[in-house]
């Protein structure tokens, strides 16, 4: 016993494409909640930092205290002078207005 169909290439063909499409949508949705978490998680270590800036802990307290190497904690002092030195030029703009 045969069994004849009709084979539409171009059905097919479409189907294939949606459902990678789909596929490529889903990894896509999944490295995007990845890598937000991750920026998430810098974002609260810089914070953390931060915080102990404004207390006037040593670069070797911040290290300890985060884990981080003492290089990362530099540049994030770094950019905290940075920001401060920003927040005081612009306040002292504001008070001349």
């Amino acid at each position: 016993m045969s069994i004849l169909y009709d084979f539409d290439e171009e059905k097919y063909m479409r189907m294939m494409r949606e459902e990678y499409r789909e596929e490529g949508l889903k990894e896509g949705r999944e490295e995007g909640l990845r890598e937000g978490f991750e920026e998430g998680r810098e974002e609260e270590r810089k914070q953390l930092a931060y915080r102990m800036f404004d207390r006037n802990r040593t670069l070797e307290e911040i290290s300890d205290l985060t884990g981080q190497s003492m290089e990362y904690v530099y540049q994030l002092r770094k950019e905290y002078t940075q920001m401060a030195h920003e927040n005081i030029r612009y306040k002292t703009e504001k008070k001349k207005e």
